[in-house]
């Protein structure tokens, strides 16, 4: 399996202890239905979309929604007869695109500050 492989599933992973971990701290509930989940949630998942834009510089838009997938699967596992969950599918889309931002910036930063193999010594 290679490293990029590796990361996804961990970042899946990630998305998915998110969720569970403000859904317990909601009480049980949905984790975007508690304030927490706005205020430290969801500007953590945007931090890790950006690690892993870092991290694997070439596919930087699949970290948000690896970390989306996590919290689909989570969210269907909680209740798996849910009415809304098209619903549930279609905002945790809508989150990842925002996500997508740090997630190129990360590509980006990667790109300048690391020297590829193979590409030129960049001057000045």
């Amino acid at each position: 399996m290679g490293r990029s492989r590796i990361l996804g599933v961990i970042w899946v992973l990630l998305g998915a202890m998110a969720w569970i971990a403000f859904s317990l701290y909601a009480g049980g509930g949905e984790a975007w239905d508690h304030p927490a989940y706005w205020r430290v949630g969801y500007p953590l998942l945007c931090l890790l979309a950006g690690i892993g834009g870092f991290a694997v510089p070439a596919k930087p838009q699949l970290w948000p929604f690896l970390l989306m997938a996590g919290q689909l699967l989570v969210m269907f596992g909680q209740n798996p007869s849910a009415n809304p969950l098209p619903l549930g599918v279609l905002l945790l889309a809508i989150m990842a695109v925002p996500m997508l931002v740090p997630a190129y910036l990360g590509a980006f930063l990667r790109r300048r500050l690391v020297p590829q193999p193979g590409a030129p010594p960049q001057t000045g």
